[in-house]
Formats: C-alpha cells, sequence, structure tokens
C-alpha cells in the first residue's frame, strides 16, 4: 500500500481531477467504468469504430451486460465526427460515450467545435464520457479538465514505452473511483508492487520520456512528409501530436492485399483500413529511429514501384 499510495500522489502531480486509479493496464481501466453509475443490465454503450475490439478483450462488454453501438470512420465526411449520428445512437438507457483523444487510427485530436458538440450532448442527455488518452502528452489538456461528468483513461505503455509494466490509471470523480475500487476487487484484485516501483522511476523522470517520444515523433513525421511527396498512391491525414498516421490508399487492389503483400514481400507491416472496418488507407507509425524508419519506407517504396508498373 505504500507503494500504491506513493503512486497516486505521483500521478497527482500531473493529473487534474480529484480522484485517480492506477491499475493492471489500461485495457482493464476501460471495461470498468461500464458499470460505473449503472444498475440496469440493459444499458448502452455508445463508442468509436473499435470500442468493442479494445473492451471486448478484457473482460467483455455484453458480458457486464451493456448493450454497444459502435461509429465506424466517417470515410464520407473526411473522417470527421457526425454528431448528428452520435446523437442519434443516444438512447435514454445510454450510460456511456466512448471517444479516443487523439484518435487511433486517425491521429488526430478534437477541434474546437468537436468539443462544444460534445458539451452540449452531455448537458442535453447527462450522458458520461469516458476518453481513452494513451497519446496525449499533456494532461491538462484532458477531457477531465475541461467536461463535467467525464472520466479519462491512459497507461505507460505507448509514450513512456513501458508496456510490460502493465500499469494505467483511470481518472474521475470520487463516486466513479470509489465504485471501481470496489469491481477492481473482483477483477486484478491489485498491481504488481514491483511494477508499481518501477512506474514510480518512470514517472519521476516523466519530462525525459516524453522529450524523448516527442524527438522521435517529430523527427519521423518530417521524414514521412518529405517521403510522401514521391507517393501519388498515398495521401497523409495530417497527425496531430501522435507516432502514426493514417495514409489514404490509391494504390491497385485493396489496403488489405497491399498489406499482405508487404508483409510477405518486404517483411513490413502496416495496419490496413479494412481492420478499423475501413477501407483504402493504413495505418504507418513513423515513431522510429530515424535508420529505422527510412529503412521500412525504402522497402514500402519499393513494392509501391511495383504497383505503378500495373496498368489500371
Amino acid at each position: 500500500m505504500p507503494v500504491f499510495n506513493t503512486l497516486r500522489s505521483r500521478l497527482a502531480k500531473s493529473l487534474c481531477g480529484p480522484r485517480r486509479l492506477p491499475a493492471n493496464g489500461e485495457q482493464v481501466n476501460r471495461p470498468l467504468p461500464l458499470d460505473v453509475g449503472s444498475d440496469d443490465r440493459e444499458d448502452r454503450v455508445v463508442g468509436q469504430h473499435d470500442t468493442e475490439a479494445r473492451f471486448g478483450t478484457v473482460l467483455g462488454v455484453r458480458h457486464l451486460g451493456a448493450q454497444v453501438t459502435k461509429l465506424p470512420l466517417a470515410r464520407e465526411s473526411d473522417y470527421t465526427i457526425d454528431w448528428q449520428r452520435v446523437a442519434d445512437a443516444v438512447r435514454d438507457n445510454t450510460r456511456l460515450l466512448i471517444l479516443c483523444y487523439p484518435n487511433n487510427p486517425l491521429g488526430v485530436t478534437l477541434s474546437r467545435d468537436d468539443w462544444e458538440q460534445l458539451e452540449r450532448l452531455r448537458e442535453s442527455t447527462g450522458i458520461h464520457v469516458l476518453i481513452d488518452e494513451e497519446y496525449l502528452t499533456d494532461y491538462q489538456a484532458s477531457v477531465f479538465c475541461r467536461l463535467p461528468g467525464s472520466y479519462a483513461a491512459s497507461s505507460l505503455s505507448k509514450i513512456y514505452g513501458f508496456p510490460g509494466l502493465r500499469l494505467g490509471w483511470f481518472v474521475g470523480d470520487e463516486p466513479a473511483v470509489n465504485r471501481m475500487v470496489n469491481l477492481k476487487r473482483y477483477t486484478t484484485v491489485c498491481n504488481s508492487s514491483i511494477c508499481e516501483y518501477f512506474a514510480l522511476q518512470v514517472l519521476g523522470d516523466r519530462r525525459r520520456y516524453v522529450e524523448r517520444y516527442e524527438r522521435l515523433r517529430d523527427d519521423g513525421l518530417d521524414v514521412l512528409r518529405t517521403w510522401l511527396r514521391a507517393q501519388p498512391q498515398l495521401a497523409l491525414i495530417e497527425p496531430q501530436g501522435t507516432p502514426f498516421a493514417y495514409l489514404k490508399y490509391h494504390g491497385p487492389g485493396t489496403s488489405a492485399d497491399f498489406c499482405r503483400r508487404l508483409l510477405q514481400q518486404k517483411g513490413v507491416l502496416l495496419m490496413p483500413a479494412e481492420v478499423f472496418e475501413d477501407q483504402q488507407a493504413v495505418r504507418l507509425t513513423f515513431g522510429r529511429p530515424r535508420d529505422v524508419l527510412n529503412e521500412g519506407l525504402s522497402r514500402i517504396n519499393a513494392l509501391l514501384e511495383v504497383d505503378s508498373d500495373i496498368p489500371d
């Protein structure tokens, strides 16, 4: 308990919000709020395209009694959030809206209009909002600091580069955190004290890890932008603070076929849009050391050159 309490205090120095719950990885933090403030087994959850995949792998949304309405990537509106569609998906028994900020796989953040729409939706429906903030570096910009009735979740996995510690946190009001603590006793009970100890060392040197992440991200994006100037088959959706980008694919065949051939022939793994229930796009991670990134891009270029010779 002393390490756990110290960890909570360390998190409090970076995070806004009255209560924070460290847990065994953000994947555990995500499902628990589904049961917060809910006593009806018919409650509904509305979430972005990958909600079921992200939650179902741990406890199972349906096992918790929630019906899930997924909001697909809106290719027809250039991937902006269709707030009318969100509002139409909310029912009287909808308890939670789940978003990802910055978004995965798009790499974009919420615009000023998005925040205004979200606030209006919250005020008109009373729905709680949970945002996955895994790629957010400025915790003072957290949804919890901006929107009453909201929750936030993040971890040490992405920005800090310590997925093996399996430690993340949830930020919410006192009733939500207290209820989650009780639920946690029936899931993972407690964190590994050794992992908590190492997490303290990481957070104690937080600035260094964040600066390293930002250097890799910013340098990699410069390399990617330059490389894309000679790639007419790919179009960049400008990322906003993420180490990955979503690229529209204009080559022959489907993006899934392209990624399959790329892996088999060149040993490079990209995530095709089909994984995200979309089409004709790929997610590419550029937050890598320059030599590693250049090698990967060179291999992608080799396949794109072959494809460019294929007649339409």
